[in-house]
């Protein structure tokens, strides 16, 4: 009897669920960081997740409630609160009848406006021509570029751009200066993001950032969401901050006022969080959970099991996979 007691518990340990990541669902002209899934193949990826797994509200794995079924758990999440997440993702999940959770950060769906790396690209990437050199400072780093043959803005630079993403090699020198960018910029506070981006826009001569992709939800339409009893809100800080590389204060406001600001929106209480970037340390745990959340999700591609720490659950990122793809690629998650 204790050996049977034993092997079952053994048996619930190694069961697995899956908490799969999106971002956008609609087709992107330029996606460096494979965040936009068609709608077609979003479409198809719900129909094989309906008919072949049991599709659950992340809180649910979070709280090791499905550990048990005869079909694997997963769960629906996405990040950052962009608007076809509202007008594409959601009338798609309704129509499945599949639950989803959707983690936005408060100040961009006030804004309604692009983050700071889609307006990165969109100066850099479509500019149609460049200054020669560019020097700046950025946090403790003097950050200086000089085009050597890329500055103008081709049909062989504007192809290897659309072909380009994070996982290759720097085709020209306009993508090399946007991850210059990048890396620097990703780690400040949002005020300095913001203030940075401004004299990047001063020195292209971009003042009117083309804005058709990329932009944020309202907040009515965050509410809209809230309301159909399919799918939850969850937090993703104030201003989609880098949380383990703010201070202390600057963490305790992003976390605190993330959830204070949805509640008051919606009108219930908002349980879960998602760490920007996947970027986290003990002190932004702590005030999770001193500040009420009951989970919170990660970027580590694993499946999520019963002895996870519920504030640091894994996630797999979902590319724009055909439907045969996403099932090798979630077939390959579960059998790990």
């Amino acid at each position: 009897m204790f050996h049977e007691i034993l092997a079952r518990i053994r048996k619930i340990r190694q069961r697995k669920a899956l908490i799969l990541m999106y971002h956008q669902v609609c087709e992107r002209n330029c996606d460096p960081w494979e965040l936009a899934v068609h709608p077609n193949h979003f479409y198809d990826q719900l129909e094989y997740l309906k008919k072949n797994f049991d599709v659950v509200p992340v809180s649910a794995i979070a709280e090791g409630r499905v550990f048990h079924p005869a079909k694997k758990a997963i769960a629906i999440t996405f990040d950052d609160g962009f608007r076809d997440n509202y007008t594409n993702a959601a009338p798609l999940l309704d129509w499945h009848e599949l639950p989803a959770t959707f983690y936005v950060a408060t100040t961009a769906l006030q804004q309604q406006n692009l983050y700071w790396w889609d307006a990165l690209q969109e100066i850099i990437f479509h500019r149609d021509m460049l200054p020669i050199n560019f020097q700046m400072p950025i946090g403790q780093s003097l950050v200086q570029f000089t085009f050597r043959s890329d500055r103008m803005l081709n049909s062989r630079v504007m192809n290897q751009i659309r072909a380009w993403n994070y996982s290759l090699p720097m085709f020209n020198e306009r993508i090399a200066l946007y991850m210059l960018l990048w890396h620097h910029i990703k780690p400040l506070t949002f005020s300095h993001q913001n203030q940075i981006m401004r004299h990047i826009q001063d020195w292209a001569g971009c003042w009117d950032v083309y804005r058709s992709q990329g932009l944020t939800m309202s907040v009515r339409e965050l509410q809209m969401l809230g309301e159909n009893p399919l799918f939850s809100i969850g937090a993703h800080s104030v201003n989609h901050a880098m949380l383990a590389q703010q201070d202390p204060a600057d963490q305790a406001f992003e976390v605190r006022e993330s959830k204070r600001q949805l509640e008051r929106w919606l009108g219930k209480p908002v349980n879960g969080f998602a760490y920007p970037y996947g970027n986290y340390n003990e002190v932004t745990k702590a005030l999770l959970k001193e500040t009420g959340f009951r989970y919170a999700v990660s970027t580590e591609s694993k499946p999520a099991t019963v002895e996870d720490d519920p504030f640091a659950l894994p996630r797999m990122q979902v590319k724009n996979w055909c439907v045969y793809e996403f099932a090798s690629k979630l077939n390959e998650m579960v059998d790990e």
